[in-house]
């Protein structure tokens, strides 16, 4: 019996990661070449910034929430994970999954940013897939989006410190799904309070007037006026410490799986 729940577990253990993996990376890909001749693009990193600041950022949450947590609670509705922590404890239990969640949260959120960049800065221009505009390109305006500034010291600066964000906060993103569906009883709240409360902190802080300090604002700034480092890092911080207290929560709680629904 067992051994028939863990078979199954594996199967769905690994469907989303590829599913919501190839999602991520195929967004801005897709997005960026086709909305890329109605814009007057200076450069290619015009392109780069074109593609990460509509449609990703509206599904970027959500993706990286249920890449690993929705087979994991598949696996706990099953009842493998409740037989994984009696045999284990309950304490390598969350700390195992979440080692897995941010691990493929990361590669995840890494390779959506590695690949357009690739497309964008080396591919694009010399297959000549894009027109920049006027011929040779045009003067780059003096101030683009937070991050942008690392372009100034080097375009490998940037790319190393933008991609490590990104990563980051997929994996942050990726690790709340998997204690929330430990910590609560309702599969479809602990997959969506991630992804709901992103937009609802945004659009708190945007309508104060604090659109930077949005965690959504964090990575995917191109919205706002180039700023300094200063709020996406906090913001970060912040996140990173309600990521301990839920992981401290998940270890204390005793519901058992068989309540989940």
């Amino acid at each position: 019996m067992s051994d028939t729940i863990q078979r199954k577990s594996s199967v769905h253990r690994y469907w989303t990661v590829p599913v919501a993996s190839i999602l991520l990376v195929a967004i801005p890909a897709i997005y960026g070449l086709v909305m890329a001749p109605g814009y007057a693009l200076a450069d290619p990193f015009d392109h780069f910034g074109l593609a990460i600041s509509n449609l990703l950022p509206l599904v970027f949450p959500l993706l990286a929430t249920g890449i690993f947590a929705i087979s994991f609670s598949e696996d706990v509705r099953s009842g493998y994970c409740l037989l994984e922590q009696i045999r284990i404890g309950r304490r390598p239990y969350v700390l195992r999954h979440c080692r897995t969640g941010a691990f493929v949260g990361a590669t995840a959120g890494f390779m959506t940013i590695a690949v357009w960049w690739v497309i964008t800065m080396v591919v694009a221009p010399r297959v000549g897939w894009v027109n920049y505009y006027p011929e040779g390109g045009a003067p780059p305006p003096p101030e683009r989006f937070t991050w942008s500034q690392l372009m100034g010291t080097s375009p490998i600066v940037f790319f190393v410190a933008y991609s490590s964000m990104v990563a980051l906060h997929a994996a942050l993103y990726s690790v709340m799904g998997v204690l929330l569906t430990i910590i609560l009883s309702n599969r479809l709240l602990a997959l969506a309070a991630p992804f709901v409360g992103s937009f609802v902190l945004n659009f708190v802080f945007g309508s104060l007037g604090l659109g930077q300090w949005g965690p959504m604002s964090a990575i995917f700034t191109q919205g706002l006026t180039q700023g300094s480092f200063v709020p996406p890092i906090a913001t970060t911080g912040a996140m990173l410490l309600l990521v301990l207290v839920m992981i401290l929560r998940a270890m204390s709680t005793k519901r058992p799986a068989v309540n989940f629904q």
